[in-house]
This record gives structure tokens, sequence and C-alpha cells, in this order.
């Protein structure tokens, strides 16, 4: 999947773009270092990555101060697209979170193949494609 992710729409990538510079510079590098884990390594499952279902996936990283950060994202057109990030402060991941993430998946970025997607983690398949 090397070199397939791309941004949300300009709103959307507006509000991970805030919500990515608030973060410190070294949670930043962090954040980025486990994205590009994802991107280069796919398939990965647990610790770096996990299927929240119905398509959409989390990218997992721990940041300094015990903090815990998640950033959603989809497959579309075997591109990996990041949709929303957020600081987990509960076990679960936020139902607000991940309705926010699946709007902008079925609002701007048109047909995801979910079934199709989770088999060929599953299965090992290298590309998204």
């Amino acid at each position: 999947m090397g070199g397939s992710v791309i941004a949300p729409p300009p709103g959307l990538l507006r509000r991970f773009r805030e919500w990515i510079l608030a973060l410190s510079v070294e949670d930043r590098k962090l954040v980025g270092r486990d994205i590009q884990k994802v991107e280069f390594g796919w398939p990965l499952g647990m610790p770096y990555c996990r299927s929240l279902g119905n398509g959409l996936w989390e990218v997992r990283s721990d940041l300094t101060g015990g903090k815990i950060a998640r950033v959603i994202f989809a497959v579309v057109g075997g591109r990996m697209v990041l949709l929303h990030g957020f600081l987990k402060k509960t076990q679960k991941t936020p139902t607000q979170d991940l309705h926010c993430a699946d709007l902008i998946v079925s609002g701007h970025l048109g047909e995801r193949q979910p079934q199709a997607d989770a088999d060929m983690f599953h299965d090992g398949g290298g590309d998204f494609r």
C-alpha cells in the first residue's frame, strides 16, 4: 500500500489538521510513525491497527504522558484515507467518533467494500486492491 495515503475532502482535512497540529511535536511524530507503519507494512494487526467494522480501521498510537491517540481511516479505491483523529479517554472507541468517521466516508468518499477489505486484512493479502 506504499504511497497510498490520501487526505479527506478540504473541510474535513482542516479538522484533522487542526487536531494533529494541536498535539506536541513529539506526539505528532509518534502518530505519523504509526500511520507510516500501517501504510507500508500492510497487512498489520494489533497492536498497530484494528478493524472497527463497516469498512473503518484505526491506527493505534501511544503518546507521551500515557496519552492514547487513534486515527480512523477507510480504504477507498485501494487507498488509505485518513478520516478522523482523537485522543482516547475510554477503553471503547467512542460512538461519536465512529459515527463521525462513518458519515465522512459515506457522504464524501463513495462506496466502500468493508467485507472485501476485512477479508484481505485477515487473509494476509498485501495491497488494499
